[in-house]
């Protein structure tokens, strides 16, 4: 089932169950905008659009995410995700400007840190900072994020019932 229908299943079910009404609303906060560096984009064109889901290879743990035909609005997307660990993340939104599908090999497994021991630094939360592991690894595709402010949609719930309704 692709990520679109599920969403629209979920917003329904929500909405069926919990009387969930939101509407979108365009705030302009701080984001990590992402850029083409000073030696310009060093990615291959595809020949045509993928579905932007990056995958590492089957049954991998590591994280070397490999881009089929994506634009840069998914792969952006794609980094958001990644990064959106509180409400507190900065968003990243794509300012590069790039037109057209792109093939994107994109590792950050280079750039976890370890400690002394070999384990992996984490932060506060337990959890590795994936937003200084992206920054370390997008100019090996000629891009890097710079701080600024943009307009980001977020979603402002209206009202939501505390019980759901019974099945």
């Amino acid at each position: 089932t692709p990520v679109s229908q599920i969403r629209l299943m979920m917003r329904t079910l929500l909405a069926d169950r919990l009387k969930l009404v939101v509407h979108p609303e365009s705030n302009v906060v701080p984001v990590l905008a992402m850029v083409v560096g000073k030696d310009g984009p060093k990615m291959s064109r595809a020949a045509s659009v993928g579905d932007g889901i990056g995958r590492s290879p089957q049954g991998s743990n590591d994280m070397i995410y490999h881009y089929a035909g994506c634009t840069m609005a998914q792969f952006v997307a794609d980094l958001d995700r990644m990064t959106r660990t509180s409400d507190k993340s900065p968003h990243i939104v794509d300012q590069t400007g790039l037109e057209g599908p792109f093939d994107i090999t994109f590792n950050l497994q280079q750039y976890l840190d370890r400690d002394s021991s070999g384990d992996l630094v984490r932060n506060e939360r337990g959890l590795v900072d994936v937003v200084i592991m992206i920054r370390r690894a997008l100019p090996e595709l000629g891009l890097r994020l710079q701080t600024a402010r943009a307009p980001v949609e977020v979603l402002v719930i209206d009202h939501v019932e505390k019980e759901p309704t019974a099945n």
